[in-house]
Protein backbone atom coordinates (compact mmCIF):
# COMPACT_ATOMS: atom_id res chain seq x y z
CA UNK A 1 0.00 0.00 0.00
CA UNK A 2 0.93 3.43 -0.23
CA UNK A 3 1.32 4.13 2.92
CA UNK A 4 4.33 1.53 3.40
CA UNK A 5 6.12 3.29 1.04
CA UNK A 6 8.97 4.63 3.11
CA UNK A 7 9.16 1.47 5.16
CA UNK A 8 9.32 -0.88 1.77
CA UNK A 9 12.19 1.55 0.28
CA UNK A 10 14.16 1.54 3.25
CA UNK A 11 14.33 -2.36 3.97
CA UNK A 12 14.67 -2.64 0.11
CA UNK A 13 17.76 -0.93 -0.01
CA UNK A 14 18.90 -3.62 2.19
CA UNK A 15 18.02 -6.14 0.44
CA UNK A 16 19.66 -4.79 -2.71
CA UNK A 17 23.15 -4.16 -0.22
CA UNK A 18 22.78 -8.02 1.50
CA UNK A 19 20.35 -10.16 -1.22
CA UNK A 20 21.55 -8.57 -4.56
CA UNK A 21 20.12 -11.47 -6.38
CA UNK A 22 17.08 -11.30 -5.01
CA UNK A 23 16.87 -7.73 -5.75
CA UNK A 24 17.18 -8.19 -9.17
CA UNK A 25 14.27 -10.09 -9.42
CA UNK A 26 12.01 -7.70 -7.22
CA UNK A 27 9.45 -5.46 -9.09
CA UNK A 28 7.74 -3.43 -6.70
CA UNK A 29 4.50 -0.96 -7.20
CA UNK A 30 2.85 0.78 -4.74
CA UNK A 31 -0.73 0.77 -4.61
CA UNK A 32 -4.26 2.63 -2.79
CA UNK A 33 -5.92 -0.31 -1.39
CA UNK A 34 -9.06 1.25 -1.79
CA UNK A 35 -11.36 -1.99 -1.83
CA UNK A 36 -11.89 -5.45 0.06
CA UNK A 37 -8.78 -7.70 1.23
CA UNK A 38 -8.22 -9.04 -1.97
CA UNK A 39 -7.34 -5.05 -3.82
CA UNK A 40 -4.02 -5.11 -3.56
CA UNK A 41 -3.35 -8.38 -5.41
CA UNK A 42 -6.11 -7.36 -8.08
CA UNK A 43 -4.25 -4.04 -8.57
CA UNK A 44 -0.69 -5.58 -9.51
CA UNK A 45 -3.12 -8.43 -11.81
CA UNK A 46 -4.72 -5.54 -13.33
CA UNK A 47 -0.99 -4.25 -13.89
CA UNK A 48 0.23 -7.03 -15.26
CA UNK A 49 -2.83 -7.42 -17.52
CA UNK A 50 -4.54 -10.84 -16.41
CA UNK A 51 -7.67 -8.81 -15.90
CA UNK A 52 -7.01 -6.91 -19.55
CA UNK A 53 -10.24 -6.74 -21.76
CA UNK A 54 -12.39 -8.53 -18.91
CA UNK A 55 -16.12 -6.69 -17.92
CA UNK A 56 -16.92 -5.29 -14.73
CA UNK A 57 -19.67 -8.15 -12.89
CA UNK A 58 -22.12 -4.80 -13.86
CA UNK A 59 -20.58 -3.79 -17.86
CA UNK A 60 -22.93 -5.01 -20.07
CA UNK A 61 -20.86 -4.70 -22.88
CA UNK A 62 -19.12 -7.28 -25.37
CA UNK A 63 -15.75 -7.47 -24.06
CA UNK A 64 -14.03 -10.68 -25.19
CA UNK A 65 -12.48 -12.49 -22.13
CA UNK A 66 -9.04 -12.47 -21.73
CA UNK A 67 -7.03 -15.17 -23.95
CA UNK A 68 -5.18 -17.32 -21.07
CA UNK A 69 -2.22 -17.86 -23.75
CA UNK A 70 -1.88 -14.10 -23.09
CA UNK A 71 -1.04 -13.84 -19.35
CA UNK A 72 3.06 -13.86 -18.90
CA UNK A 73 3.06 -16.21 -16.28
CA UNK A 74 2.80 -20.41 -16.34
CA UNK A 75 1.89 -20.44 -13.21
CA UNK A 76 1.41 -17.25 -10.08
CA UNK A 77 1.63 -17.61 -6.11
CA UNK A 78 -0.09 -14.75 -4.22
CA UNK A 79 1.09 -14.65 -0.74
CA UNK A 80 0.01 -12.69 2.05
CA UNK A 81 3.09 -10.38 3.33
CA UNK A 82 2.25 -12.30 7.00
CA UNK A 83 3.90 -15.49 5.86
CA UNK A 84 7.57 -16.61 6.16
CA UNK A 85 9.17 -19.46 4.89
CA UNK A 86 10.48 -22.29 7.17
CA UNK A 87 12.55 -24.11 4.24
CA UNK A 88 13.58 -24.13 0.49
CA UNK A 89 10.12 -26.18 -0.88
CA UNK A 90 9.05 -26.64 -4.71
CA UNK A 91 6.25 -28.29 -3.13
CA UNK A 92 3.39 -25.88 -4.36
CA UNK A 93 4.50 -25.78 -8.02
CA UNK A 94 5.49 -29.02 -8.18
CA UNK A 95 1.86 -30.25 -6.73
CA UNK A 96 0.01 -27.90 -8.82
CA UNK A 97 1.54 -29.45 -12.44
CA UNK A 98 1.85 -33.18 -11.42
CA UNK A 99 -2.20 -32.67 -10.34
CA UNK A 100 -2.83 -30.36 -13.66
CA UNK A 101 -4.69 -27.93 -11.05
CA UNK A 102 -6.15 -24.81 -11.85
CA UNK A 103 -5.57 -23.65 -8.15
CA UNK A 104 -3.63 -24.83 -4.88
CA UNK A 105 -3.64 -23.74 -1.58
CA UNK A 106 -1.27 -23.73 1.38
CA UNK A 107 -4.51 -24.76 3.56
CA UNK A 108 -8.26 -25.90 3.42
CA UNK A 109 -10.97 -26.35 5.51
CA UNK A 110 -13.22 -29.33 5.16
CA UNK A 111 -16.27 -29.29 7.71
CA UNK A 112 -19.32 -31.42 7.18
CA UNK A 113 -22.36 -29.08 5.86
CA UNK A 114 -20.03 -26.50 4.59
CA UNK A 115 -18.42 -25.32 1.49
CA UNK A 116 -14.71 -26.97 0.87
CA UNK A 117 -12.79 -23.81 1.58
CA UNK A 118 -9.38 -22.90 0.43
CA UNK A 119 -7.75 -20.34 2.70
CA UNK A 120 -5.31 -16.74 1.39
CA UNK A 121 -2.51 -16.90 3.13
CA UNK A 122 -0.79 -18.79 0.26
CA UNK A 123 -2.71 -19.93 -3.39
CA UNK A 124 -0.72 -20.93 -6.41
CA UNK A 125 -2.67 -20.82 -9.81
CA UNK A 126 -1.80 -21.66 -13.45
CA UNK A 127 -2.93 -19.88 -16.24
CA UNK A 128 -6.48 -20.80 -16.35
CA UNK A 129 -6.62 -20.32 -12.82
CA UNK A 130 -5.51 -16.92 -12.29
CA UNK A 131 -7.32 -15.79 -15.22
CA UNK A 132 -10.91 -16.79 -13.15
CA UNK A 133 -9.73 -15.06 -10.10
CA UNK A 134 -9.22 -11.80 -11.74
CA UNK A 135 -12.47 -11.87 -13.64
CA UNK A 136 -14.65 -13.15 -10.60
CA UNK A 137 -12.67 -11.71 -7.58
CA UNK A 138 -11.19 -9.18 -9.18
CA UNK A 139 -14.33 -7.68 -10.78
CA UNK A 140 -16.38 -7.64 -7.73
CA UNK A 141 -18.08 -3.92 -6.34
CA UNK A 142 -17.32 -3.27 -3.13
CA UNK A 143 -18.44 -5.75 -1.00
CA UNK A 144 -21.36 -4.74 1.92
CA UNK A 145 -22.60 -7.36 4.04
CA UNK A 146 -26.18 -6.00 4.42
CA UNK A 147 -26.41 -6.06 0.38
CA UNK A 148 -23.86 -9.45 0.03
CA UNK A 149 -24.50 -11.58 2.57
CA UNK A 150 -27.47 -10.40 5.28
CA UNK A 151 -27.18 -13.46 7.04
CA UNK A 152 -23.78 -12.60 8.89
CA UNK A 153 -25.79 -9.94 10.51
CA UNK A 154 -27.88 -12.60 12.53
CA UNK A 155 -24.23 -14.56 13.98
CA UNK A 156 -21.23 -11.87 13.64
CA UNK A 157 -20.35 -8.64 16.04
CA UNK A 158 -21.23 -5.15 13.86
CA UNK A 159 -17.37 -4.97 13.62
CA UNK A 160 -17.04 -8.54 12.21
CA UNK A 161 -19.95 -8.39 9.79
CA UNK A 162 -18.17 -6.75 6.23
CA UNK A 163 -14.69 -8.65 7.05
CA UNK A 164 -16.47 -11.71 7.02
CA UNK A 165 -19.18 -10.85 3.94
CA UNK A 166 -15.63 -10.11 2.02
CA UNK A 167 -13.98 -13.84 3.14
CA UNK A 168 -17.18 -15.42 1.96
CA UNK A 169 -17.56 -13.86 -1.13
CA UNK A 170 -13.77 -13.19 -2.39
CA UNK A 171 -12.44 -16.54 -0.62
CA UNK A 172 -14.79 -19.27 0.42
CA UNK A 173 -16.93 -18.82 -2.88
CA UNK A 174 -13.57 -18.81 -5.08
CA UNK A 175 -13.91 -22.18 -5.62
CA UNK A 176 -17.50 -21.84 -6.94
CA UNK A 177 -15.50 -20.58 -10.73
CA UNK A 178 -13.40 -23.55 -11.09
CA UNK A 179 -14.61 -27.54 -12.12
CA UNK A 180 -14.63 -30.50 -9.43
CA UNK A 181 -10.44 -31.56 -9.65
CA UNK A 182 -9.23 -28.29 -10.57
CA UNK A 183 -8.64 -27.13 -6.82
CA UNK A 184 -6.85 -28.83 -3.81
CA UNK A 185 -5.48 -28.07 -0.48
CA UNK A 186 -2.38 -29.11 1.05
CA UNK A 187 -2.81 -29.05 5.01
CA UNK A 188 -5.43 -28.73 7.08
CA UNK A 189 -6.28 -25.71 8.30
CA UNK A 190 -7.46 -27.20 11.86
CA UNK A 191 -6.72 -30.26 13.90
CA UNK A 192 -9.54 -32.37 15.15
CA UNK A 193 -9.91 -30.09 18.20
CA UNK A 194 -10.44 -27.52 15.82
CA UNK A 195 -7.19 -25.99 16.37
CA UNK A 196 -6.24 -23.23 13.95
CA UNK A 197 -1.90 -24.05 12.87
CA UNK A 198 -1.74 -19.51 12.62
CA UNK A 199 -2.16 -19.98 16.65
CA UNK A 200 -1.71 -23.14 17.90
CA UNK A 201 1.94 -24.53 18.44
CA UNK A 202 1.13 -27.96 19.02
CA UNK A 203 -0.67 -28.19 16.12
CA UNK A 204 1.78 -26.19 14.17
CA UNK A 205 4.82 -28.17 15.36
CA UNK A 206 2.83 -31.28 14.05
CA UNK A 207 2.34 -29.63 10.34
CA UNK A 208 5.78 -28.29 10.82
CA UNK A 209 7.15 -32.54 11.05
CA UNK A 210 4.98 -33.33 8.24
CA UNK A 211 6.79 -30.90 5.75
CA UNK A 212 4.33 -27.72 6.47
CA UNK A 213 6.99 -25.22 4.85
CA UNK A 214 6.08 -21.68 6.14
CA UNK A 215 5.19 -19.90 9.60
CA UNK A 216 3.33 -16.51 9.73
CA UNK A 217 4.55 -13.51 11.71
CA UNK A 218 1.60 -11.28 12.73
CA UNK A 219 0.53 -13.16 15.78
CA UNK A 220 3.59 -11.95 17.62
CA UNK A 221 2.80 -14.10 20.84
CA UNK A 222 2.59 -17.08 18.55
CA UNK A 223 6.10 -16.00 16.39
CA UNK A 224 7.96 -16.07 19.64
CA UNK A 225 7.15 -19.54 20.26
CA UNK A 226 7.57 -20.70 16.34
CA UNK A 227 11.16 -18.98 16.98
CA UNK A 228 11.91 -20.54 20.44
CA UNK A 229 11.21 -23.71 18.33
CA UNK A 230 12.76 -23.56 15.11
CA UNK A 231 15.24 -21.27 15.24
CA UNK A 232 17.49 -23.02 13.00
CA UNK A 233 14.81 -22.72 10.07
CA UNK A 234 14.53 -19.38 10.38
CA UNK A 235 17.87 -18.81 10.76
CA UNK A 236 18.33 -21.07 7.62
CA UNK A 237 15.72 -19.23 5.20
CA UNK A 238 17.07 -16.18 6.28
CA UNK A 239 20.66 -16.29 5.59
CA UNK A 240 22.39 -13.22 5.09
CA UNK A 241 19.92 -11.40 6.61
CA UNK A 242 20.37 -9.00 9.95
CA UNK A 243 19.12 -11.42 12.54
CA UNK A 244 17.49 -8.52 14.45
CA UNK A 245 15.10 -8.57 11.00
CA UNK A 246 13.59 -11.68 12.82
CA UNK A 247 13.30 -9.80 16.54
Amino acid sequence: PVHLHNETTNFLRLVETKLPEVWKKLKVKFYINDRHDMGLWCDALDDEAFSRDVPHENDTTDNPPTDSNNIPYDEIMLINDSIIAMENTDVFLTTLRTNRLSLLSLNYRNETNRKYWLESPLRVFDRKGIRLFSRNICRMRSIRWRRDCPHVGKIYRPSERDKRCVVERTEIDLVDYFEEGEVMGLFSATNEKGEAWIDTIEYWEYLRGVGFPVGKVSRARMFQRIKASRREDLLRCTAGLRTEWLD
